[in-house]
């Protein structure tokens, strides 16, 4: 008899944590009057993301649904708001209520949650602080002569890929692989002073690319349970792998710089980090934790930009023949490039800026509420997690006339001071924003300079007519991209 009320108590507990866990979030919304697309059981909205992608998902519900709407990621629900009011509420006026950033997935790796873009509370605080100066505007004119450098490289390899007689002036590059080994070699160089080619069997890019692609598996584990996504790295093919090649690689470039005199040590971030342990600011585990982020991030937001930028500017002849004689005017030679000159160049300016509109480096933003407050009428209660989409904001047609369209002039200062600010997002917004979004630009900038100087891009064979993206833990191309190049005369 005791066998039979032992079972049915264990199959009625069974019953009840399966319905609190995964039926009742069904009807989060519905108690709320939010609006949302329909749920499904275990995996909620997840599965829509997974088959049309997140970023295409952000557009429809953001036009069937309007500004405010619900989603659940698994069993958690998520409030997406696209109201450029409620943004500046969110990212600025009432920061104090949004200081962290939500995690789809819980992490324990301690070179991610210990890094500025995870940090929670006064960790994040410390850690900016601490972190700002390396982005200064003296910063960034040091950090010229590497990214100089970096980018005559790609020149000078592809002049020498010109050069041969086969090529007859005209060559179809690989500019996702070229791309991938000079982001590396910059962000290396500039962050850590590592100048050697460790970049050159490929594992770094490689396990870099996964850590990003595989974020998504690891969101469909925690949709089925969190418990699970403790162990991501293991359960996930290659990530256990990609996070120690990355490790192993900051590790090196520590134990490197710490056995240089400190006095002739190069005043960059890695320099900066170990100053600050040696002041008892941070500890071990967060100067790596910084060296990974900045890694990490540096590199893939930069690399991804670049493609999307020589993809748009190629398949635009009339917008390259713009930028072409602006760079002409300014800097018609490597020696001319400078920092001032750089800041100096409108029309790069807003050719960079409408690349990052359709292909902003990070498709959404997200917060933790963090104290119950309301806002434009709508409640957000402690506890709730919040995401900005940011990709449909920046192709909504309300804020962006013929939003699919490549239109440089949209960031003119006569069209940027009649848009609210809050409708461009690439690099967030507020306190919590990019710090290295100076950097990045700048970057950016540098190298499509040092190669218009050169050379034009065309379209061939081997240039795809429309680039596929996935959105996972950032937007990037799902194939790689072959331009031609041409010497100009």
């Amino acid at each position: 008899m005791w066998q039979i009320v032992l079972l049915s108590a264990i199959v009625g507990l069974i019953i009840y944590m399966f319905y609190t866990h995964y039926i009742l979030p069904l009807y989060h919304f519905k108690s709320k009057d939010i609006p949302h697309p329909k749920a499904k059981i275990v995996f909620g909205n997840v599965l829509d993301d997974w088959y049309h992608g997140s970023h295409v998902n952000q557009i429809r519900n953001i036009q069937n649904f309007g500004r405010v709407y619900g989603t659940l990621i698994g069993t958690v629900p998520i409030i997406w708001i696209s109201d450029p009011d409620m943004i500046k509420e969110i990212t600025t006026k009432k920061f104090h209520c949004f200081v962290n950033r939500h995690q789809d997935i819980p992490l324990t790796i301690d070179v991610l949650c210990y890094g500025i873009v995870i940090a929670r509370d006064e960790r994040w605080k410390r850690i900016r602080r601490i972190l700002s100066p390396t982005f200064s505007t003296s910063k960034l004119k040091q950090a010229l002569v590497v990214i100089n450098d970096t980018s005559q490289q790609v020149v000078d390899n592809l002049i020498h890929s010109l050069s041969s007689e086969e090529c007859h002036q005209t060559q179809a590059i690989n500019y996702t692989k070229m791309y991938t080994t000079a982001i590396l070699k910059s962000t290396l160089a500039n962050s850590f002073g590592v100048y050697s080619d460790i970049t050159r069997d490929g594992k770094l890019g490689k396990a870099i690319h996964t850590i990003f692609h595989n974020q998504g598996s690891a969101v469909m584990l925690a949709s089925i349970s969190p418990f699970l996504t403790k162990y991501f790295a293991k359960l996930i093919p290659g990530t256990f792998e990609a996070f120690n090649v990355l490790d192993d690689t900051v590790k090196q470039a520590i134990r490197a710089r710490r056995k240089e005199n400190p006095s002739n040590r190069r005043k960059d971030l890695l320099n900066l980090l170990l100053e600050s342990q040696d002041s008892e600011t941070l500890s071990e585990k967060e100067i790596s934790a910084q060296a990974t982020t900045f890694l990490l991030g540096g590199y893939e937001s930069t690399r991804n930009t670049l493609i999307f930028a020589t993809y748009l500017i190629t398949t635009h002849p009339e917008i390259q023949q713009k930028l072409i004689d602006e760079i002409d005017s300014y800097s018609p030679d490597q020696e001319s490039l400078t920092y001032d000159v750089i800041s100096k160049l409108p029309y790069l300016d807003m050719v960079v800026s409408e690349v990052l509109r359709l292909y902003p480096s990070f498709p959404e933003i997200s917060r933790d509420v963090e104290q119950d407050v309301t806002i434009a009428g709508v409640k957000l209660c402690k506890g709730d997690a919040i995401k900005i989409p940011v990709y449909g904001i920046h192709r909504d047609s309300e804020f962006w006339p013929n939003p699919e369209k490549f239109l440089p002039e949209r960031f003119s200062a006569e069209s940027t001071q009649k848009r609210h600010n809050c409708c461009y997002l690439p690099f967030g917004l507020g306190p919590r924003s990019c710090i290295g979004l100076r950097l990045a630009l700048f970057t950016i900038k540098v190298f499509l300079v040092k190669q218009l100087q050169q050379f034009e891009f065309k379209v061939c064979e081997q240039t795809v007519t429309s680039l596929e993206i996935e959105a996972k833990a950032s937007l990037s191309p799902l194939s790689d991209l072959f331009v031609q190049i041409v010497k100009r005369k």
